[in-house]
């Protein structure tokens, strides 16, 4: 009881002396203003740099001291200075929880939901293009030749023959798109490849290539047996390294993971990661940055 009746006769007190502060700063603005007519007269143009330096400095000195005297005030009486406010505001913020990943991989799905996407895991194939599911929902889709058109997502729901498609990248990003599926067969109308379920050689990605970025960059890139990537662009002088490994889920296809860095004489640095698989005497990359802005989308062919 008395630690709060002193709070407010200290809080009354603070009011007070702000208000008699405001009136101290209002008089020092019209002495400032007057000083500053009056040597702006008597100068004339010969040295008008000094008149706004006086009153810059003078301005300056005011705010110090009336900052400080608030800051006092506030403090003793235990009212949070604007500092302290802003400080709170940002602990509050970090003291949130995180929000889940992009493509929902940290969302928990019913048993029987996750039972059923996992289901449509496989690669899925019609001419050139490539559709890629994993066991989780994870999807990734690429077509075309040279200059590769990308689309990632994340189905999250399978239920009944229809599917629903969480679109992170490319057409119709942002939106949630509708399919129908048949359980090991098919995906929409495409068919799944044969041989979805034999897992790669990293024999067959070992050489080196050379090929055309969407941006038309043209890498030389070499992948050791061990799925060591490394090399380097001819157009932009960019370097790169990564790695390609065989999925645990077992389906054909690698998962990649490259850093594209030192374009054009630069220090940035950029990770992508997504897909890869060799087909045709070629191999195809399909990747995004972490925060599914950007894409490197890859056409290698032996060199």
């Amino acid at each position: 009881m008395r630690h709060a009746r002193w709070a407010s006769v200290c809080q009354d007190t603070a009011r007070r002396r702000v208000r008699k502060l405001d009136q101290v700063l209002g008089r020092l603005s019209q002495i400032e203003t007057k000083l500053w007519s009056s040597t702006a007269r008597r100068m004339g143009m010969i040295q008008t740099e000094i008149v706004p330096r006086y009153y810059r400095d003078m301005r300056a000195a005011t705010w110090v001291a009336a900052f400080t005297g608030l800051s006092l005030l506030f403090t003793n009486c235990g009212i949070p200075t604007p500092i302290e406010q802003e400080g709170d505001s940002k602990q509050a913020e970090q003291s949130l929880p995180a929000a889940p990943g992009d493509g929902g991989s940290s969302e928990t799905l019913p048993p029987a939901a996750g039972a059923e996407i996992a289901k449509l895991a496989g690669l899925y194939s019609s001419g050139g293009g490539m559709q890629v599911v994993f066991p989780d929902g994870e999807y990734w889709s690429y077509s075309g030749y040279g200059i590769i058109q990308m689309r990632h997502g994340k189905i999250t729901q399978a239920s009944a023959g229809q599917f629903q498609l969480q679109v992170l990248m490319g057409t119709g990003a942002g939106s949630t798109v509708t399919g129908s599926y048949e359980a090991g067969v098919k995906l929409g109308s495409v068919n799944r490849l044969a041989n979805s379920d034999v897992a790669p050689s990293l024999n067959a990605a070992a050489g080196d290539w050379w090929g055309n970025l969407q941006d038309g960059d043209t890498p030389y890139l070499n992948i050791t047996s061990a799925g060591v990537i490394s090399g380097y662009s001819a157009n932009f002088s960019c370097r790169f390294s990564g790695t390609l490994s065989v999925h645990p889920s077992g389906l054909n296809i690698f998962r990649l993971s490259i850093v594209r860095r030192n374009c054009l004489g630069g220090n940035q640095s950029e990770t992508f990661t997504g897909v890869a698989r060799v087909t045709g005497g070629a191999i195809h990359f399909a990747a995004a940055n972490a925060d599914k802005t950007r894409r490197l989308t890859w056409e290698g062919y032996p060199d």
